[in-house]
This record gives C-alpha cells, sequence and structure tokens, in this order.
C-alpha cells in the first residue's frame, strides 16, 4: 500500500544525508585551506629572502668585495641558490595544493547545489504519509519498520563513502603512473648524462626532472584526500591511512655544478623517488582492492535488508 511513497522517502532521506556529508566535506576542505594558504605565505615570505641573499652576493659590494678575496663567493651563491630552489620546489607543492583544494570546492559547491533542498522535500513526504497512516498499522509494525529504513540508510551512507573513497585512490593511482612514467624518463636521460658531456643531453634531463616535479606535486594533496577518505569509511581503513606517507623528491640542483659527483647524486635522488613512488602505487592499489571489495559486500547487505522491508510492508503495513 506504501510502496512508492515509502521508495520516494527512502530517496529523500538519501539525499538527506548526502547533503549532510557533502556539507561536512566542504567544512574539512576549507579548514584543510586555511592550513595550506598559511604554508603558502610563509614559503613566500622564505622565497623573497632568499632572492633578496641571491641578489645581494650577486651585487657589487663590500662583502662581495671580501668574498672574492677569500675565494667563498661562488660558493656562498651556490648554497643560497639550493636553498632557494629547494624552497620553490615547496612553494610549488603547496601552490598546488592550494589550487586542487579549491578545485574540490568548487565541485562540492555544484553537488550541494543538487541536493540543497532534501530536507524540504524530506519533510513534506513525511507529512505526506503521516496522513496516510494515522489509521493503519500498529506503533510496534512502524518502529519495525523505521528500524529497517534506518539500517538501510546507513548502509547506502557507508557505501556511497566506499565509492568516494575508492575514486580517490583511483584518481590517486592515475596520477601515480603518470608520475612515475616522467621518472622513468628521467632516471634515463640521468643515466645517458652521466656518461655524456653533451648540453644537450643535461637540457633534456633537467626538462625531464622539471615536468616530473610538476606531476609528483600533484600528489601529496591527493594522498592527504585519500588518507582522509579511508578515515571516514572504517576504524580498520584509518589504521591503514596513517601508514600511507609521501615524500617529495628534493630535486639536487646540479645544473649549477656540472661534474660527475652531482650527476650521480641526481640519478640516487631520482631512483629512490621512483623506488618510493612504486611503494606508494602497490600500498595504494591494495587498498582499493580492499575497499571495493567492502563496498560489494554493503551492497549484498542492502539488497538482503531491501528484501525484508518489501516482505514487512506486504505482510504488516
Amino acid at each position: 500500500m506504501f510502496l512508492k511513497i515509502n521508495e520516494e522517502i527512502r530517496s529523500a532521506k538519501e539525499k538527506v544525508k548526502e547533503k549532510e556529508h557533502i556539507e561536512q566535506r566542504i567544512k574539512e576542505l576549507k579548514e584543510l585551506l586555511d592550513g595550506y594558504e598559511k604554508e603558502l605565505i610563509e614559503f613566500k615570505q622564505k622565497l623573497t629572502k632568499e632572492e633578496l641573499d641571491i641578489k645581494k652576493l650577486e651585487g657589487i659590494t663590500l662583502s662581495n668585495l671580501l668574498a672574492v678575496i677569500l675565494n667563498n663567493k661562488e660558493e656562498k651563491l651556490d648554497k643560497e641558490k639550493k636553498e632557494y630552489i629547494e624552497i620553490k620546489i615547496k612553494f610549488d607543492q603547496c601552490n598546488q595544493k592550494v589550487s586542487d583544494v579549491n578545485e574540490d570546492l568548487s565541485k562540492l559547491g555544484k553537488e550541494l547545489d543538487r541536493v540543497g533542498n532534501a530536507n524540504i522535500q524530506y519533510k513534506k513526504l513525511i507529512k505526506e504519509k503521516e496522513e496516510q497512516v494515522k489509521s493503519i498499522g500498529s506503533e510496534a509494525s512502524k518502529e519495525k519498520l523505521r528500524e529497517l529504513e534506518n539500517l538501510r540508510l546507513d548502509l547506502c551512507t557507508s557505501i556511497k563513502e566506499l565509492k568516494e573513497a575508492v575514486l580517490s585512490g583511483e584518481n590517486l593511482l592515475a596520477r601515480i603512473d603518470d608520475a612515475q612514467d616522467s621518472l622513468s624518463s628521467a632516471k634515463n636521460w640521468g643515466t645517458l648524462d652521466l656518461f655524456s658531456d653533451s648540453i644537450i643531453v643535461s637540457i633534456e634531463k633537467h626538462e625531464k626532472i622539471d615536468d616530473t616535479q610538476v606531476k609528483l606535486n600533484k600528489i601529496p594533496y591527493l594522498v592527504d584526500k585519500f588518507k582522509k577518505e579511508l578515515s571516514d569509511v572504517t576504524a580498520s581503513f584509518e589504521t591503514i591511512s596513517n601508514k600511507l606517507e609521501f615524500s617529495l623528491i628534493t630535486k639536487t640542483v646540479d645544473i649549477f655544478f656540472d661534474n660527475i659527483f652531482t650527476d650521480i647524486s641526481v640519478l640516487t635522488k631520482i631512483e629512490e623517488s621512483y623506488d618510493e613512488i612504486r611503494h606508494l602505487a602497490r600500498y595504494v592499489d591494495e587498498c582499493v582492492i580492499d575497499l571495493k571489495r567492502e563496498k560489494e559486500r554493503l551492497e549484498d547487505e542492502v539488497v538482503n535488508i531491501d528484501g525484508k522491508i518489501n516482505d514487512f510492508i506486504e505482510l504488516e503495513v
């Protein structure tokens, strides 16, 4: 008798839950964005300071003249340039995080618009059904039906969170694959540069490293995002998320020291990063497989609950 309106109410409740979930995610992302933006300001201030330090060393001053006499000006300049580039890498990474969070906030804003009137629709349907059941069914029957519906709603909410975690993991894996390809290419050019005096080879190697750095910059935020999705699912996945870590390579700036020792250092850094990102990919892939398995298990439970609800409505309500 109430199959149609029950289905409408169920759908409305799911949208209410979805709206609450989106609002919570927006709140969390805004908090994350606030932290990233503060980091960005700090890195920007450090960059400005390092730029000034480099200009001071490059200009003609009494301290520079003394440095030249003592033969340490170039050494100081190289050190300042290294520090500048290390901070620039961190600045770019943080800037990428800010950009990615803003993009996610924009998407969530559109999703929130889609379910914006969910509460109004739900209350309207509840009022409509209330009028229909005032004189039908016992309180015990109504309570039993509410328990089944709430159980189904909880399962559907968990499934949605699992889907989001799977999507987040798959997006991370796609970025990792891109970075792996770039690292592999950079490694090949790094090996070639080790046995070559060609400026072209050296330039190509640095272009590959720069390309790799851009792709690696996209990974830390996705790791943070995936960890958050895992912690939202269950306590067991939260434990796994705490083990999920990734640190960016620091680009060894051998552009200032064109010799075999720094070439070896660059190649070593690339190989270490390649090994780290392969390990990360395996770990994320295992997590995604487990998430999909858990999602399928809960989907089977929903099918079972749907059968119980239909049987109960037919026999009791």
